[in-house]
């Protein structure tokens, strides 16, 4: 049972009223002394409950939270001796669900519940007095971790009769706590960020599907020095994000987005920097997370229209497990291993992008299916770079000014290339004796690697 179906509906709501008379009916004086015992007991159960379910996903932080850590593969660049094998397996964090056995302290709190609403509803107890029992207690909650302090902000804006409708939508401005208008807001629900510099020094993290939309990337910025993920999805359903900036100032590893392997995120026109990377975390503009053994999605994951990603210290975008993108008129600049990561089984299309001075413009591997499409890569040390058993096809693109190799292609890789123009590359096409990618039409000049 999910966390919105044990609290779908507020507290102090019952039977479609928005509140309840101000006093109960006139009991006997001991059966009132009862009444207030009962109710004092309801509002401590309750309490106890949230505190347990928050304390579960206190547990699930440190277990599969971005702090738990979602290794970074090194896409290295190309020596002397070409190609270089990269690796061909990353390990990667589920998504931040906590396990079966913390899914059984959910009917502690449904029960809990029940319990007070019920109270309620026999007007056993006074609305006002409960209900500020109820906020002191929950305000004596601590958690402990992005996702736990999400989850206890959720369960108390619904508890008290704070959350918001579903698919509504809802204005927060830079001087508002956007944190708090995430928690509140409803499946569905549109956030419209204003013009302006929102700070934000926790992670972001998203528990319903929602749309983040500002007026413009230029205009609305998102500026994070949260640890781990400025922003993480822990929820499988769409998450959008429209018309913004998010920067990231961190001085430990962090990435901008974070998802587990469920998460389905939409970004439009929106640009992504500044992501840190130390020990082998974090880097990456949007990491797509999921398990290295998880099968090749049917549905797209990721996708992305008119957007940027730049200045990231692992990669613009990187997708581990299964996740698939679809990915248009986007640019990849500056980030210093990769523009775009796919490892695992990852697949999808990449089309009308540019990616221009990453360290590898697309790096490759694992089993990873990618079709590069009308695309176009300048710069860096490596244009697309190819390893263990991925098989990309790259059709209509332009690759030129790579330090190293325009393409390398290593291990059991194979694919294809047709339609593909090479200019001004140290090595236009580096295959190894191992690899066997089929090439097209193309005025690329092929060298035989080790």
């Amino acid at each position: 049972m999910s966390l919105g179906a044990v609290l779908l509906s507020g507290l102090l709501t019952v039977g479609g009223c928005s509140s309840l008379p101000a006093s109960a009916p006139s009991p006997s004086v001991n059966s009132a002394v009862q009444q207030e015992i009962d109710c004092q007991k309801a509002v401590a159960n309750l309490v106890a409950a949230v505190r347990d379910r928050v304390a579960a996903y206190d547990t699930v932080a440190s277990s599969a939270s971005p702090s738990a850590g979602v290794p970074t593969p090194s896409f290295s660049n190309p020596s002397a001796t070409i190609p270089v094998p990269l690796p061909s397996d990353s390990a990667a964090s589920g998504s931040p669900q906590p396990s079966s056995g913390q899914t059984a302290q959910l009917d502690p709190l449904l029960e809990a519940v029940t319990t007070a609403r019920d109270l309620m509803t026999q007007q056993k107890c006074l609305q006002t007095t409960f209900s500020d029992e109820l906020k002191s207690g929950l305000e004596t909650i601590q958690a402990t971790g992005a996702i736990a302090k999400a989850v206890l902000g959720r369960i108390s804006a619904t508890l008290l009769g704070q959350a918001g409708q579903a698919d509504e939508t809802k204005a927060v401005w830079p001087t508002q706590d956007l944190a708090q208008a995430i928690d509140r807001a409803g499946a569905g629900a549109t956030i419209e960020l204003q013009a302006g510099t929102y700070r934000v020094s926790d992670s972001l993290v998203l528990l319903d599907g929602v749309t983040i939309k500002g007026v413009g990337r230029g205009k609305t910025i998102l500026r994070s020095t949260a640890p781990d993920a400025a922003v993480v999805v822990a929820t499988a359903s769409t998450v959008e994000f429209d018309g913004l900036s998010l920067m990231l100032d961190s001085t430990v590893p962090a990435s901008g987005i974070l998802t587990g392997p469920d998460a389905q995120v939409v970004l439009s026109g929106v640009r992504i920097s500044g992501a840190v990377s130390a020990s082998g975390q974090g880097g990456a503009g949007v990491q797509m997370s999921a398990a290295s053994n998880q099968p090749p999605s049917t549905r797209t994951t990721l996708q992305v229209t008119g957007s940027q990603f730049d200045h990231n210290a692992w990669a613009g975008i990187a997708l581990s497990g299964g996740h698939r993108v679809s990915i248009e008129t986007s640019s990849f600049s500056n980030n210093q291993q990769c523009g775009i990561c796919f490892l695992d089984s990852s697949s999808g299309s990449v089309e009308k992008s540019t990616f221009t001075d990453n360290a590898v413009g697309v790096g490759i591997t694992g089993s990873a299916r990618p079709t590069l499409l009308s695309s176009t890569i300048t710069g860096g040390s490596v244009g697309v770079q190819v390893a263990g058993a991925a098989a990309p096809i790259l059709e209509k693109v332009t690759i030129s000014g790579a330090g190293r190799a325009g393409a390398i292609f290593s291990g059991t890789s194979s694919g294809g290339l047709t339609q593909v123009t090479c200019t001004n590359n140290a090595y236009d096409i580096a295959i190894a004796s191992t690899a066997a990618p089929s090439i097209g039409q193309t005025n690329c000049k092929l060298v035989a690697g080790k």
